[in-house]
């Protein structure tokens, strides 16, 4: 491994700013042809410098290569590589181009062209086209697709709330010629929602390889044993639950990357930083984080870079609402202020994060500022749980999944507080995935999840559609859902800022979900990138083409 001889301190800051209408594309929905800011690698004189293997790291591993149906965002740290997708979204909001060099918003908002990259191959050579697009929408909104992630399809015309297609042949994916597609909605659509969130999920699948696939045994066709995308690096092969390897894409149509061969290692939280320190790691990934109790040693470690993030993510309790006792707001009220968010922050987080108030960060351009969380009033708590009648001999099944040590360490607060209201919480500590199929099934009272956020705040109407398998709390009123789908669905910022004003208030009120904390995300690499976007790995963007290397 290349050693670094400079000793280089960094804190990377995500600017945000930038407003849904403003963001370079097609901002507004407007009718006028998009020519977007190209993806380029630095122009140099001499060549780049070339690394051989580069290695970053994640805490957990993907519970399959479908993209489509992942559990958590583990994944997409491999599917950014492999994949691509029609646009880049940055930290800040700013949308550059990937599959689509440029794209236009029809007048009425409802039909958005894109015009496709013509250099563009799949890594078996054949070339990609708009027929890749429309054949990827038409299979994931089929019905017998398992999917844990079709809702991204859900504003589409021909799907239904949860982007399912009664026929999927005749969605609004629309394939002009080989490198024009319109994508048509069902509604006046604001194109930044679709690009800065849903396109963000929507990897293209290769037609010539999956043609033939059965959609209701999708997951276990062999091609998800070793996909094939049009990203910058080739899938080589897996040891489970271990490591990811991957080889540089030669002939990638935004250049090659300057390295050989990665490597995503699946590692304990503990063994993040003496793998950096000693050459072993890398990089660490947006879902690799540095332990906040090896936050500290970084500060002034030899070669180590560490990067702390604000992104739009969001830490939360379920509450299981199929549960009759569950069913009254002021039971879920009394939980949310009985915990003591700030002392999560300070003991745990050293600072680096805010008090959640909603699923939108202070920093987010939708934050809605009139509104206050509820404080932390642990005798408050214990009134309104004794005026909903609550049962204090009841023992409740809190789940806990491992893999963030700040989270599983959060629950032992968040059952101490609960104590001290008179709740009694019986923690059980799983792996990430046994959980989330635990809280499918609505096994359990309360649960602690994460969200990755987005600059655009559909990320959450997810999590409120009844029924879904995405609403982990069952939280079945779906007056919520159907608030955050008409604010989702208006075509401009103006429009929509003042319904998720609303939405955040009616969280507060209703809380089908506590809200926790923001935490910064703690990141670090060696000192031997020159070029690194680190401030966009959380958006789950890694550019990994136009990394660069020291001498």
């Amino acid at each position: 491994m290349h050693k670094s001889k400079i000793i280089k301190l960094l804190c990377l800051f995500v600017v945000v700013g930038l407003l849904a209408g403003c963001v370079v594309g097609c901002g507004g929905g407007s009718n006028e042809k998009a020519t977007p800011e190209q993806g380029s690698k630095t122009e140099s004189s001499t060549a780049p410098v070339k690394h051989d293997v580069v290695t970053m790291v994640m805490t957990s591993a993907a519970d399959t290569l479908n993209p489509y149906n992942i559990s958590g965002n583990y994944g997409d740290v491999i599917f950014d590589q492999i994949f691509d997708r029609l646009v880049y979204v940055t930290a800040s909001g700013k949308v550059l181009p990937r599959l689509a060099d440029s794209w236009e918003m029809s007048s009425d908002y409802k039909v958005a062209t894109f015009h496709l990259n013509k250099n563009v191959k799949w890594h078996d050579g054949e070339p990609f086209t708009a027929d890749d697009v429309v054949f990827t929408a038409q299979l994931i909104t089929n019905k017998d697709v398992v999917s844990n992630r079709r809702s991204y399809f859900s504003s589409i015309e021909g799907t239904d709330e949860n982007g399912v297609a009664a026929e999927p042949s005749k969605i609004g994916v629309v394939a002009v010629d080989p490198y024009t597609l319109e994508i048509h909605f069902k509604t006046p659509t604001d194109i930044n929602a679709f690009l800065q969130l849903d396109s963000t999920r929507i990897y293209i699948l290769p037609k010539h390889l999956l043609k033939d696939a059965d959609p209701a045994h999708l997951d276990a066709d062999p091609y998800f044993q070793k996909p094939v995308g049009t990203g910058c690096c080739i899938f080589d092969k897996q040891v489970p639950g271990e490591r990811y390897e991957l080889t540089a894409n030669k002939d990638y149509f935004l250049g090659t990357p300057n390295f050989n061969k990665m490597v995503i290692r699946v590692m304990d939280a503990a063994s993040i930083v003496p793998g950096l320190m000693s050459g072993e790691v890398d990089l660490t990934s947006a879902q690799g984080e540095v332990p906040i109790s090896d936050w500290p040693l970084l500060k002034d470690a030899k070669g180590i870079v560490p990067a702390s993030v604000k992104s739009y993510g969001y830490q939360y309790m379920t509450i299981n609402c199929s549960k009759e006792y569950f069913k009254d707001a002021r039971v879920r009220r009394a939980f949310s202020m009985a915990i003591n968010r700030k002392n999560i922050i300070d003991q745990l987080l050293f600072g680096e994060g805010v008090i959640a108030v909603g699923p939108m960060p202070p920093h987010h351009p939708y934050f809605n500022q009139a509104i206050a969380g509820d404080p932390y009033d642990p005798e408050g708590a214990k009134a309104l749980l004794q005026e909903a009648g609550w049962d204090f001999n009841r023992e409740l099944e809190f789940f806990v999944p491992t893999g963030n040590k700040v989270r599983e360490n959060s629950a032992t607060l968040i059952q101490q507080d609960l104590a001290a209201v008179g709740v009694k919480t019986k923690l059980q500590v799983m792996d990430f995935t046994t959980e989330i199929n635990y809280l499918r099934q609505s096994k359990g009272d309360l649960g602690l999840l994460g969200g990755a956020g987005s600059i655009d705040p559909d990320d959450v109407r997810i999590l409120l559609a009844p029924g879904t398998n995405m609403n982990f709390s069952h939280y079945d009123d779906p007056s919520l859902f159907e608030l955050a789908t008409e604010a989702r669905n208006k075509p401009t910022f103006e429009e929509r800022k003042p319904l998720y004003d609303e939405l955040q208030k009616k969280l507060v009120e209703e809380m089908p979900y506590v809200w926790l904390y923001h935490a910064n995300v703690l990141m670090a690499h060696r000192d031997i990138f020159e070029n690194i976007p680190v401030e966009d790995f959380p958006n789950l963007n890694y550019a990994a083409y136009s990394w660069t290397f020291k001498e």
